[in-house]
């Protein structure tokens, strides 16, 4: 994540935050769904560099957006509050992966994950087509 996130930058700068926030989840999304199929130690080295490297871009086009689309005055607020849920994020997504591993097995945990990620990327993606997010100042 920490070599990829600068390629990201300089990716969002050309070619747009939404945008680019929707192929990163995409890609993670794929990630997860593919590490249900992993068979050896080799493959989930390589899946584990695919997320990483995707995963980079996920964070600075999420908080570049929130970023763009809060009201000046309260940015600062906003920001510290999407920043939170980051954290509340990291500390639940665990939990609630250990649940689902622990009732329905471990395979479970990345199908659920690969699809709701890509549920996420779909519907940012549906709405850039529909505008919402540029017209409220995004690229």
């Amino acid at each position: 994540m920490v070599i990829a996130a600068p390629w990201w930058g300089r990716r969002n700068d050309r070619s747009g935050f939404q945008r680019n926030l929707t192929i990163a989840l995409a890609v993670v999304g794929v990630a997860y769904l593919l590490h249900a199929l992993v068979a050896d130690l080799i493959q989930l080295a390589v899946l584990r560099a695919v997320l990483g490297f995707a995963r980079g871009g996920v964070l600075p086009a999420l908080y570049s957006i929130v970023s763009l689309l809060s009201p000046v005055e309260r940015r600062g607020g906003i920001m510290a509050i999407a920043s939170s849920l980051t954290v509340l994020g990291n500390m639940i997504g665990p939990m609630m992966g250990g649940m689902i591993a622990g009732t329905f097995g471990i395979t479970a945990t990345f199908l659920a994950n690969g699809a709701l990620l890509l549920l996420t990327s779909l519907l940012i993606s549906r709405q850039l087509r529909l505008g919402a997010l540029d017209s409220h100042g995004g690229t």
